[in-house]
């Protein structure tokens, strides 16, 4: 082969090359916000369920879209949305059953993307209380807190044990902290919490605790239909700071573990005990969409609502920041 041949087949592969790395660039890398900087306001639930939100806080990923986020932290993400819908913030983060909950009664709740689906809530049992299997939790008393995505899934669990939720006393308290005491030391014979309450009353009731698992749940962003209608640019900001804080922990899956780590003060064992029970991804799936209509068929039918009729979730997703962020993270059928 002459020494011409080689220099354009070189050429030629250096083109090809350089090419499909400036396709990939074009593709993978978003276009540089440049316009003025504005204020918004976030209500989060306090544990890893929104590292998200912590992630592009710390590495800046809303200010790089133009965003001023003042964030408050709640207990739990029933609390932040509640604060949503009475005005309070922009956006907010909490779990599918927290939409379930308030959408029955507020029409301008719309869910605008995940941010988890985490595999963190158990029930939680004292072998003293005379419980050794699932079934043996029948007749007794169960704490959670009423509304939250544990009403739910303690629901979908005795199903799965041959039980009705009517089988157990049911104890609803105001948020997890109201009936600690009450089950570490009183008469509540189990509860069903997420973390890191999990690992907080197992490890102090020790070798007389026993627990089950209950199934993944997603965690979603949520704005008001009058946010949208007043400034859609702001809430496609905030899925973008989103999405970035998503592609972060694709590529640097330790170190985002050890910034919320850091971020939120916790132990060692901890993060490394729930942080890959964690799917810290933006998107919205059909598999939602269903799961929220089986929640609500649920409650109405346990009489968890006034409500008789399960309404057109279709009708509270807001597609078009997602889509335009990220079209392929959007799976529902329209």
């Amino acid at each position: 082969m002459s020494k011409n041949i080689l220099i354009v087949i070189t050429t030629v592969v250096l083109v090809v090359v350089v090419g499909i790395g400036l396709y990939w660039l074009i593709q993978k890398q978003p276009e540089k916000y440049m316009g003025p900087v504005e204020k918004a306001t976030l209500g989060v639930y306090k544990g890893e369920f929104s590292s998200l939100v912590f992630i592009a806080e710390k590495q800046g990923y809303f200010k790089d879209n133009g965003l001023d986020m003042d964030i408050t932290e709640f207990d739990s993400g029933h609390f932040p949305t509640g604060e949503l819908i009475k005005g309070r913030f922009d956006f907010s983060v909490g779990a599918e059953f927290v939409a379930v909950d308030y959408i029955f009664n507020h029409e301008n709740v719309r869910i605008i993307g995940t941010v988890d689906l985490p595999d963190a809530i158990e029930v939680i049992a004292k072998k003293n209380s005379g419980i050794l299997k699932p079934e043996d939790l029948k007749g007794k008393k169960i704490g959670l807190q009423a509304g939250s995505q544990a009403d739910f899934l303690l629901g979908e669990f005795l199903i799965f044990n041959n039980m009705k939720y009517s089988d157990v006393d049911v104890r609803g308290y105001g948020q997890v902290f109201d009936f600690e005491d009450e089950f570490l030391k009183g008469d509540l014979d189990a509860v069903t919490v997420w973390q890191p309450f999990v690992y907080k009353f197992k490890k102090e009731l020790g070798e007389n605790a026993i627990s089950w698992n209950t199934q993944p749940f997603y965690f979603l962003a949520f704005t008001r239909s009058d946010v949208i209608g007043r400034n859609p640019e702001i809430v496609r900001r905030f899925v973008q700071s989103l999405v970035d804080a998503e592609e972060y922990v694709k590529q640097n899956n330790e170190e985002a573990r050890t910034l919320v780590r850091d971020n939120r003060g916790y132990e060692d064992s901890y993060i490394l005990e729930v942080w890959d029970k964690n799917k810290l991804k933006v998107q919205l799936s059909q598999e939602l969409l269903i799961l929220m209509e089986s929640e609500a068929r649920w409650a109405i039918a346990n009489n968890l609502t006034d409500k008789t009729e399960v309404p057109n979730y279709m009708d509270y997703f807001y597609f078009d920041a997602l889509e335009s962020v990220n079209p392929e993270a959007v799976t529902i059928i329209r």
